[in-house]
């Protein structure tokens, strides 16, 4: 079971599993064939991210100390994220779920409670 938490992006709503220790960052997705729809892996932290050893694309979230949205980019496997200044924490998102209408400043809000995926 992996414990999970709702959380809103502007107006979309994700499924957030967060990554905040220097061994779950760096695993991140790596060895999984896919992510669920609207669901998200959240670098606690992270200002920076890679796809070595990833089966799939990604929307790569850049978010500030805030957790406002700063840019957004698809990256596809063994690519290498780009330097953004001011991020602070890193959203990882399905390929196209994000990258075609985020908007700079969106807020990602985290919800308080912790669920069970089954």
């Amino acid at each position: 079971m992996m414990s999970l938490r709702r959380a809103t992006l502007g107006t979309r709503s994700l499924v957030i599993e967060t990554a905040d220790t220097f061994l779950t960052r760096f695993k991140g997705l790596m060895g999984r064939r896919e992510l669920a729809p609207t669901h998200a892996l959240f670098l606690k932290g992270c200002s920076s991210v890679h796809m070595f050893f990833m089966k799939f694309s990604l929307d790569i979230a850049y978010l500030d100390k805030d957790f406002r949205l700063l840019y957004v980019e698809t990256l596809r496997p063994w690519q290498i994220g780009s330097l953004v200044k001011g991020c602070a924490h890193v959203l990882e998102l399905n390929a196209e779920e994000l990258s075609p209408s985020w908007r700079p400043r969106e807020l990602l809000s985290l919800g308080d409670t912790a669920f069970d995926e089954r």
